[in-house]
C-alpha cells in the first residue's frame, strides 16, 4: 500500500499543478485506457479521479496513491454486477476507489444494499478520504435510503471475527489489505465463512509474493477447494468459468487484469 501524500492547499495553485504534473509523469495513462473507463463506468467523478490524478476534499487535494488502476476497476464493476451482489465487503479501503466502483454499482439498483469497508487506518492515515468520496458518490445517485456504508476501523482479522459471531453473509468480498502470506490466509479463512453459497472473492496484487504464494497453495496445488476461478467474458455479459486458470495465471488477457484473481463459492 502506498501512503498517502502530504494534502496541499487548494489556494496555493502552484504547488496543486505542480504535484499534479508530478503524479501524471509517474502514474501517466493513455487516452486508450480514458476511454474503456468511459465505455463502462461513465461516472464524471471517477473519471475526474483519475485525469487529475487526485481529487478535492474540502479545501484540500490529494493525490492519487493507493488505488487499483482502470482495468481492476472495470473487472470488480462486473464481478459485482453480473452476480447480482446486494452484500459487499472490502478488506482495505484507503481513498475509496474500489467503494466507489461499488458504490457506483449498487447505487444503479433498486435493491437495500449493504457497502462495508474494513480499514483500521481510515482516520489516521487517510483523513477519512475513502469513505467521505464513497458517501458522496451515493449522494450524488440519491442512494442514501439504499445503500449503508459502514466503515470498521479495526484490522482485518479481529473485524472478520467479529462479523464472524453476528452471523454477518456477504455475495462478494474484496481482499485488498495486508499482503503477508499470514494476513492474506487469515482474510481468506474468515471471509470463507461469511460468504455465500455462489459468491465472490476476489484478491488484488496476486503479483506480489506473498500473495502469490498463498494463491498458489490455496487455489492451484489444492484439489479439493469449494471454489472455482472465474472471469468475465469478452462481451462483458457472462461470468465464465476459467478452466485454463491454472496454465495462464499472472497474464493480462482480454477482461481480466493480471494483478487480481477472483473465484466464485460452490458450496
Amino acid at each position: 500500500m502506498v501512503e498517502l501524500q502530504l494534502k496541499k492547499r487548494l489556494y496555493d495553485n502552484k504547488i496543486y499543478e505542480e504535484r499534479r504534473k508530478s503524479f501524471k509523469e509517474k502514474f501517466f495513462i493513455y487516452q486508450k485506457d480514458y476511454d474503456y473507463l468511459k465505455d463502462h463506468i461513465n461516472d464524471e467523478f471517477i473519471i475526474k479521479y483519475f485525469e487529475d490524478y487526485g481529487f478535492i476534499l474540502g479545501d484540500y487535494f490529494y493525490t492519487k496513491s493507493s488505488s487499483i488502476n482502470i482495468k481492476e476497476c472495470v473487472f470488480i464493476y462486473y464481478l459485482a454486477k453480473l452476480s447480482n451482489a446486494c452484500k459487499i465487503m472490502e478488506i482495505g479501503c484507503a481513498t475509496g476507489l474500489s467503494g466507489m466502483i461499488f458504490a457506483y454499482y449498487l447505487s444503479n439498483t433498486n435493491k437495500k444494499n449493504d457497502l462495508v469497508s474494513i480499514d483500521p487506518f481510515q482516520k489516521e492515515q487517510w483523513d477519512n478520504t475513502g469513505h467521505l468520496n464513497i458517501i458522496n458518490l451515493i449522494k450524488k445517485y440519491g442512494a442514501e435510503d439504499r445503500i449503508k456504508h459502514i466503515v470498521i476501523p479495526k484490522l482485518s482479522h479481529p473485524a472478520l471475527d467479529d462479523m464472524i459471531k453476528e452471523k454477518k453473509r456477504f455475495d462478494l468480498i474484496f481482499i485488498d489489505g495486508g499482503h503477508d502470506y499470514e494476513t492474506v490466509k487469515g482474510d481468506y479463512e474468515r471471509s470463507d465463512k461469511i460468504l455465500n453459497k455462489g459468491g465472490i472473492i476476489i484478491f488484488d496484487d496476486v503479483l506480489h509474493k506473498e500473495v502469490k504464494k498463498f494463491i498458489f497453495e490455496k487455489f492451484i496445488i489444492n484439489k479439493k477447494i469449494n471454489y472455482e476461478a472465474i472471469y468475465i467474458s469478452e462481451n462483458y455479459k457472462k461470468i465464465l468459468i476459467d478452466k485454463k486458470f491454472i496454465y495462464r495465471h499472472y497474464k493480462d488477457t482480454g477482461t481480466h487484469p493480471k494483478t487480481m484473481f477472483a473465484f466464485r463459492k460452490i458450496f
